[in-house]
């Protein structure tokens, strides 16, 4: 390698670090909004798995203690995948309700679908940062889906609050198929007072 050859390579170097480091506080910033999306996604999501947890409980147990305890000790702790519960709520609404996804909630099963899609996205897949990225920091973050069809899907602040919503579809859906299923649980013992007539 000849003295030029080092030279330009040393400054092609020089200028990539500096071009680098002109670019880490947009980086930063990707990635804070990165984690301020993921984190909102999760949580909601989290709140949905809980409630299907409850659907579920309440679907076998008839005490605000059994509940309690098929919620936490059989369904928490991922010893089932939200998956996994998805596929079991399918099954036992059919039984609690035929009509479900054929004449009402006929949107749900495409709403979770796109759920469990969005949430395995921003639970998975990396931020991107490159050039693209850094050119549409001020208004979108995208994710690198890895597979046989990688890619990059962008998300801005509209798209992140549409998946709220459809997150939210889902949840209030499965709260009123909860609340129907189970009108009143009683604790365990219930024993109702009686009035002050003796009666």
């Amino acid at each position: 390698m000849t003295k030029d050859e080092l030279e330009k390579q040393l400054e092609y170097l020089q200028n990539e670090i500096a071009r680098h480091e002109r670019q880490a506080p947009t980086i930063e910033n990707i990635k804070a909004t990165s984690i301020v999306y993921r984190g909102k996604i999760i949580d909601a999501v989290s709140s949905l798995d809980r409630l299907l947890d409850i659907y579920i409980a309440t679907y076998f147990c008839d005490s605000l203690d059994k509940v309690k305890e098929f919620s936490n000790i059989i369904l928490g702790a991922n010893r089932i995948s939200l998956d996994g519960k998805r596929k079991l709520f399918d099954v036992l609404i059919k039984i609690q309700r035929p009509e479900f996804g054929k004449k009402v909630h006929r949107s749900f099963k495409k709403d979770m679908n796109t759920v469990m899609y969005e949430r395995n996205s921003f639970a998975h897949n990396l931020v991107c940062t490159n050039q693209d990225a850094i050119d549409r920091a001020t208004t979108h973050i995208g994710l690198q889906k890895f597979s046989a069809n990688s890619r990059i899907e962008w998300y801005d602040e509209e798209k992140i609050n549409s998946i709220l919503m459809t997150i939210k579809k889902c949840s209030t859906v499965i709260i009123r198929m909860t609340q129907s299923r189970v009108v009143v649980l009683r604790p365990p013992h219930y024993e109702p007072k009686s009035d002050s007539m003796g009666s």
